[in-house]
């Protein structure tokens, strides 16, 4: 049987020369031992996450020796750690969660100024368990949409939840949602919005719904897709 870590770094490969670092980052807290959760895996495309985080470590998609399916676009390597006060993802993580108690992680570190580290976390993800990823932001505009456009129509067996300002024309496999427009914190609801479309699109294609289908249910929610 392939370790998944291995086959996932050979994959990582194609994006980039040089070395491909399996370590991790000097910073970076070891990962806290376990073994894959089961259930649905659902991809967090953010800037990071503090995996030490007990409530978060024992939903982290692993494969079949425990190592975490992930990848840090940032530092290289298959840690993808941000401490919990420098990035959006932990808490994101614990809504997503909360929203679908059953799902597992995959997680995709990337820099979010880089339109290109987050296409490759996109095609990276569309190679793991996840059928559908969630991208962490305030909001893509600009070169990152474009950019997201692009790789979505890479992956067109993945659904992707996507945070914009604005309802934009994308493939159909692309979730753009956008702040409610009486949100005092545009930020705060955004998350919230982002991690319950990213179950229930999980929800959808749990139940066989298949990704070139989920846009004809654009109102499912979590409570909807229930037994």
């Amino acid at each position: 049987m392939i370790r998944a870590a291995v086959s996932l770094t050979y994959f990582f490969a194609a994006f980039t020369a040089g070395s491909i670092v399996t370590g991790h980052a000097a910073n970076d807290p070891p990962i806290v031992p376990g073994m894959d959760p089961g259930g649905p895996a659902i991809a967090l495309i953010t800037d990071g996450i503090d995996y030490t985080d007990p409530e978060i470590a024992k939903r982290l998609a692993r494969d079949g020796e425990g190592e975490l399916i992930a990848f840090d676009f940032v530092d290289g390597d298959i840690h993808p750690f941000a401490a919990a006060d420098e990035t959006t993802g932990t808490n994101a993580a614990k809504i997503l969660l909360a929203a679908h108690p059953n799902a597992r992680l995959v997680i995709a570190r990337v820099d979010r100024n880089q339109a290109a580290s987050i296409a490759k976390a996109m095609l990276f993800v569309s190679r793991t368990p996840a059928k559908v990823a969630v991208i962490t932001d305030q909001g893509l505009s600009g070169d990152h949409l474009a950019i997201v456009k692009k790789a979505a129509y890479r992956t067109k067996k993945m659904a992707f939840a996507v945070p914009a300002n604005e309802s934009l024309k994308m493939p159909r496999n692309v979730f753009i949602v956008v702040p409610p427009s009486n949100a005092l914190d545009p930020l705060a609801d955004n998350t919230q919005a982002l991690m319950e479309k990213a179950a229930a699109l999980s929800c959808l294609i749990e139940k066989g719904v298949r990704v070139a289908n989920l846009a004809k249910q654009p109102n499912a929610s979590v409570a909807s897709c229930q037994p």
